[in-house]
């Protein structure tokens, strides 16, 4: 079980390989993102969140993740915001 910040997080197949020639697992980049948190968070707070979705690995099929699905937890704040096209869209923030 990991933390972020008070909340307990579940990390689903750690040991899968994001980045499979630097031997990069999802528990390694989890412990990376751990420790540069504290110099990355403060610039990034508050800001729309984007996820580069790669279900079988980045060097695989990707996609573009902006709006927060039903499933993501209560601690993720959700806020709207006009497009190009003045229409409403929904998005998560760090």
């Amino acid at each position: 079980m990991r933390y972020a910040g008070s909340v307990p997080t579940i990390l689903t197949r750690p040991d899968k390989l994001l980045w499979q020639e630097e031997g990069v697992t999802k528990r390694l980049y989890l412990e990376y993102l751990q420790a540069v948190s504290g110099h990355m968070l403060p610039w990034v707070r508050d800001r729309p969140l984007t996820l580069v979705r790669a279900p079988d690995g980045v060097g695989r099929h990707r996609y573009f993740q902006k709006d927060t699905p039903r499933y993501a937890p209560d601690w993720i704040t959700e806020r709207s915001r006009f497009t190009r096209r003045a229409q409403s869209e929904r998005f998560g923030t760090c």
